[in-house]
């Protein structure tokens, strides 16, 4: 009897499977192989485990039945087989069958097939029995390239192809399985797993937009989702009610403190006309400002301003209902929230975040207030800190409000004299005593978004406006670092050689001004000036509304430190904010949806002004207090990098149709194997190959590259034109050539072949 039953191993159990395609039940392999239900459950079932585990057979555990997942389709991946006897076939041996052995019937091909392995193989049924006398065709692709869509099935992740030639699906496998989604192009290789594929790279052309960010957001191991619990308190917190005290913040004393008033009650500002201003495609309002009329006699020219901020810490403490918040503790594990073109992975729920949590229009919102009296020059005569019930009157862009402030518009929701409040805090602002020392740095900020009716477009962000707001909002953070905050935000002062560096670029940029007759600009004199500071607003003065600025502002950029978080002050270089200045300390208060050190400031205050008794402030449990440093400044710097390599996906999703193209830009960067260039339009960033440059013998001295022949020298903040060679968003790869693209070169990544160039033709 028992010589009637084959053999059982591996290979027997998946053919067996494989021969009926069909679902087999646990109870019909017990009996072709003839065990009983103990002999089965010890070496049937570890195989039939071991084979489901490595994806080749599927189990259906309410039917318990199995199904190998080759059966799913009329395709195998097999290695030819001579036949040793003579005939018009060979034999095709499966790859899962061990050395040496065959299945049984063999599988004939027709002999003459070309010998490359492995093959993909179309299997044609004859009768009832799949193998028995049936006779493969090989298609001669290897490895097989196949273009299809991704499906999400019952059975799991399959490729549908979209050419006819595969009657069949595929089971999705690899390290790319994660990063689709069900309707994704794709195109994919076949896995030497029967009927699998590894996807290798998406369609372009039939690739939406938005479908970068998620690439990323994987790539990078962002967690767009949140743990239950923290969902579960998210939950709760919405539905707490919002309540003022019946004090009205006219009762009080404008920025000062009102011993009678207990400072933990919240304050309704309700009926103050505050308004939010942000950027058209903004997810989340973390902050609202107000005039308040100055009825002050002794101030005459000065402004009453109120900034509010979303008050997150209201409701998420260290704890929450006597136990660990979920919520504090993911916070701080992300850090800060990340933004990409078309959305947001937040550091909070989006319920949170875009509803409870942010100073939407015409609701009412909690907020962390900030009121500041300032004196005719912006001078902060007093400040404090209460917290309130507010509600927001108007929501604005920012070039929504350059034409408010530029045509004298009134608002609806907001005070007829509005526009003439804005056009005071523009002309005081700038002269307050608390941006003495600082560097006016800002550059023209212009990104990439994702407009769901528009598609792509490149937004710039309007420089006037904004300089206000933020002007507003950095006098909010210096008063929030004038007491014992917690947590600062530090930026050191440039060393030595970094000014050398710095001047050196000054210096090549005043040969080209001296080409045109142009005034040379300063350059750093340990001697002639009294510390960096002055050498650099020297230098920004000189530069005002040159062709150049923009260029200079950049390079003194790339001249600093970074900036970091830090439990101590240090001071802020670029802010002024250093010993001897109005305020030495700066911090970050006024951005708690998206970033976790705004949350320590606002504990803090909250204890410093007598706000939260119950809950005293701490900070986050770790080790050492260095960990929190290290963490949050990683995070906010890591946060931005992703930003900025999103957008320049997109916009080598905009630029892969414009190969050959001749496009403007600068120097970004000088590397040992070539140039890192940004594109003036669309803003990208890619890479000018050293070896394009072949006609001269060209130098790298690491902060410039030269030719030797020409003499032509470039170095970081340069103007450049490039022409466009290569385009590969999915891989983030976007290179440039000295050289016009030859027409008859493709699209699809073939190098320019440089004929007779140098680097003359390049700048």
């Amino acid at each position: 009897m028992q010589g009637t039953h084959p053999e059982l191993n591996k290979e027997a159990v998946y053919f067996e499977l494989w021969k009926n395609h069909q679902d087999v039940h646990y109870n019909l392999l017990m009996q072709i192989f003839g065990l009983n239900t103990k002999k089965a459950e010890e070496e049937l079932r570890p195989i039939l485990n071991e084979l489901v585990d490595e994806g080749v057979v599927s189990y259906y555990a309410e039917k318990k039945k199995y199904k190998a997942v080759a059966a799913l389709n009329d395709l195998l991946i097999g290695e030819v087989i001579p036949n040793p006897e003579s005939g018009n076939y060979d034999y095709l041996k499966p790859l899962d069958w061990a050395v040496g052995h065959m299945p049984e019937p063999l599988i004939r091909i027709k002999k003459g097939q070309p010998k490359l392995w492995p093959h993909l193989v179309h299997i044609k049924r004859s009768g009832p029995n799949l193998l028995a006398k049936s006779i493969a065709e090989i298609t001669p692709q290897h490895p097989a390239r196949i273009h299809g869509q991704v499906v999400d099935t019952e059975e799991g992740r399959k490729l549908v192809p979209l050419f006819h030639r595969y009657h069949t699906d595929f089971a999705v496998t690899g390290s790319q399985k994660a990063m689709v989604e069900d309707g994704d192009i794709v195109i994919a290789n076949l896995n030497p797993l029967r009927g699998s594929v590894e996807i290798v790279d998406y369609d372009l052309d039939a690739l939406p937009p938005e479908k970068y960010s998620k690439m990323v957001i994987a790539s990078k191991g962002l967690n767009p989702h949140f743990s239950k619990n923290a969902v579960q308190e998210a939950a709760q917190i919405c539905a707490r009610p919002l309540t003022a005290s019946p004090i009205h913040y006219r009762d009080l004393p404008f920025a000062a403190i009102d011993e009678r008033i207990d400072p933990a009650m919240r304050v309704d500002y309700r009926d103050l006309p505050l308004s939010t201003v942000d950027g058209k495609y903004a997810r989340d309002i973390d902050d609202g400002f107000a005039f308040v009329p100055n009825h002050d006699p002794d101030n005459e020219g000065g402004i009453n301003l109120v900034v509010a901020i979303a008050d997150v810490t209201a409701d998420i403490g260290m704890d929450f209902m006597g136990g660990v918040s979920y919520l504090d503790g993911e916070a701080y594990d992300r850090g800060s929230s990340v933004y990409f073109p078309d959305q947001v992975v937040s550091m909070l729920p989006s319920n949170l975040s875009s509803g409870r949590f942010s100073l939407n229009p015409y609701v009412d919102t909690q907020a962390f207030v900030c009121e500041m009296k300032l004196g005719p020059h912006a001078e902060v005569l007093a400040h404090t800190f209460r917290i309130g019930l507010v509600r927001s009157h108007a929501k604005m862009t920012y070039h929504g409000l350059d034409d408010v402030i530029a045509h004298d518009l009134c608002v609806p929701g907001l005070p007829d004299d509005f526009a003439q409040n804005m056009l005071l805090a523009d002309r005081i602002l700038p002269d307050s005593p608390v941006f003495r020392d600082r560097l006016n740095m800002d550059l023209i900020e212009r990104k990439i978004v994702v407009d769901h009716q528009d598609g792509v477009q490149v937004y710039e962000r309007s420089e006037y406006s904004n300089s206000i707001i933020a002007n507003m909002m950095v006098l909010t953070n210096a008063a929030a670092a004038s007491h014992d905050c917690g947590i600062y935000r530090n930026l050191a002062c440039p060393e030595d050689h970094q000014l050398v560096t710095l001047s050196d670029h000054i210096g090549d940029i005043n040969k080209r001004r001296a080409e045109s007759m142009q005034a040379p600009y300063p350059q750093w004199d340990r001697y002639k000036y009294n510390g960096a500071t002055e050498w650099l607003q020297d230098l920004l003065h000189q530069s005002l509304y040159q062709d150049d600025q923009n260029q200079i502002r950049s390079l003194m950029i790339r001249s600093l430190p970074k900036a970091r978080f830090g439990l101590s002050s240090e001071g802020h270089f670029s802010l002024g904010m250093t010993p001897g200045n109005v305020y030495e300390n700066y911090t970050f208060f006024t951005s708690p949806i998206r970033r976790y050190a705004d949350w320590i400031v606002h504990r803090a205050l909250k204890e410093k002004f007598d706000i939260v008794r119950d809950k005293p402030y701490v900070l986050p449990r770790v080790d050492h207090p260095k960990e929190i440093e290290d963490h949050l400044s990683s995070q906010f710097r890591q946060a931005a990098k992703i930003q900025k390599d999103s957008e320049n996906m997109l916009a080598m999703h905009i630029l892969r149709h414009h190969i050959g193209q001749r496009r403007g830009g600068e120097v970004h960067e000088i590397k040992e194997d070539g140039i890192v260039i940004e594109l003036n339009d669309p803003p990208a960033r890619g890479f000018l190959p050293v070896e394009s440059l072949r006609k001269d013998r060209v130098h790298n001295g690491g902060n410039c590259i030269s030719a030797h022949f020409t003499h032509k020298r470039l170095k970081v903040g340069d103007e450049i034109s490039v022409y466009i060679a290569k385009v590969d968003p999915v891989a983030g790869e976007l290179q440039f050539s000295a050289l016009p693209i030859p027409k008859d070169k493709n699209i699809h990544g073939d190098k320019p072949e440089p004929q007779n160039t140098g680097l003359e033709l390049i700048a």
